[in-house]
């Protein structure tokens, strides 16, 4: 074939014919896919059957969130070597918000669990008595946000909270008797206290903090009678790759994740 009829005749009808096999595939993958069922929003966003499964300090029971009347609520489980007996009714009876978060009591007797007022986001802390269901208010505040710091085997009878009770920006450190139910403020946060780390005594002993210019520094302390030392600073762009860990066994250790002048 001439050069001229090959360029004016094949290859216009190859492009022709690309453009008709797109055009079909188009239309075969459109219809094969409208024929397809749509997932229902109810998998996608409704709750779920059950979640967050944890078992008791004795290992005898076992908790979970499922749903109660379409409301999240704690459930309570029986545990028998690999046997579970689930009980017919919830240990708590909400009807609105639902309860996502939980966790147990050291001695297993009850569950703890934070919760805000319809949708607020100023959660408060929760007590239920397993053997009573009895919900109890730990934290009677209105427009405070409570959250938890610490709770620790290792210290019995407490647990660290984190509310912002006397200035709405910052956080004071608050010590829970978990039996009398006291609250006593033990950290009042001197201004951007943005994260407080205890030592495994509960006592505060590093802080991170925002600085007067912008930037992020960690600063920790002996005891609480000696003064903050500042011994690593962040600017906004690197903070993000910090992360406090903790305190190490010795109470002289701190373990902590850190990005700073890496790449």
């Amino acid at each position: 074939m001439p050069v001229f009829f090959e360029s004016f005749f094949v290859k216009p009808l190859a492009i022709f014919g690309c453009i008709a096999l797109a055009i079909a595939l188009f239309f075969y993958y459109s219809y094969t896919y409208s024929q397809a069922p749509l997932i229902p929003k109810q998998i996608l966003f409704g709750n779920p059957v059950k979640a967050k499964p944890t078992i008791s300090p004795d290992g005898t029971k076992i908790a979970y969130i499922a749903p109660y009347n379409n409301v999240l609520n704690i459930w309570i489980g029986s545990l028998d070597q690999d046997t579970v007996t689930y009980e017919k009714e919830p240990i708590t009876r909400d009807t609105n918000r639902g309860i996502t978060n939980y966790f147990w009591s050291h001695d297993g007797a009850s569950l703890y669990y934070t919760q805000d007022k319809d949708g607020d986001e100023n959660t408060l802390l929760y007590q239920v008595t397993i053997a009573t269901k009895e919900v109890l208010l730990l934290t009677d505040f209105k427009d405070v946000r409570v959250g938890l710091l610490d709770y620790d085997h290792h210290v019995l009878g407490k647990m660290l909270l984190e509310i912002n009770a006397t200035d709405a920006r910052y956080h004071d450190v608050y010590e829970l008797n978990t039996q009398t139910k006291k609250l006593t403020l033990i950290e009042k946060n001197p201004g951007p206290v943005v994260a407080w780390v205890p030592d495994n005594n509960f006592i505060i002993r590093a802080v991170l903090s925002i600085t007067k210019s912008g930037d992020y520094a960690l600063m920790v302390r002996p005891d609480t009678q000696s003064p903050w030392k500042e011994i690593r600073t962040w600017s906004v762009d690197n903070v993000s790759g910090v992360g406090i860990i903790g305190f190490a066994a010795d109470n002289i250790t701190l373990y902590m994740r850190d990005s700073k002048d890496t790449n």
